[in-house]
């Protein structure tokens, strides 16, 4: 799927309210970039798109679907929150990147204990 975005010449206006540029000097920078958060959601639906899939030979996962889910969320619906600031000023971004963290050490894959392979002593 491809996403167009049409800026227009208010758009920074949109963004920079009076609240947005006052904040911008009050708080200090961000120690990380994590955004945490949680919700409820019937995946119904999500599971029998994902059960289609895998019938038609594609390896898909709840992961993709929520991924894919949360891109879509921010480039259409909350763009807003999609910026960074510059001399005050916050500053649309004009694409969306999503990205998960996996611990593979100590998790699973494709659904199965994952056993690191023994690294050969040099």
């Amino acid at each position: 799927m491809t996403v167009s975005f049409f800026l227009v010449s208010n758009m920074n206006d949109r963004f920079n309210t009076p609240w947005r540029r006052m904040s911008t000097a009050i708080y200090t920078a961000p120690s990380d970039g994590k955004v945490f958060g949680t919700m409820e959601v019937d995946i119904t639906a999500a599971e029998r798109y994902i059960q289609e899939q895998r019938e038609k030979g594609s390896h898909i996962t709840i992961t993709h679907v929520v991924v894919a889910a949360i891109a879509r969320a921010v480039a259409l619906d909350a763009p807003e929150i999609n910026g960074f600031v510059r001399r005050g000023n916050v500053i649309p971004r004009d694409y969306v990147d999503v990205s998960v963290a996996v611990n593979i050490k100590t998790g699973m894959k494709s659904g199965k204990k994952y056993e690191p392979k023994a690294q050969p002593s040099a």
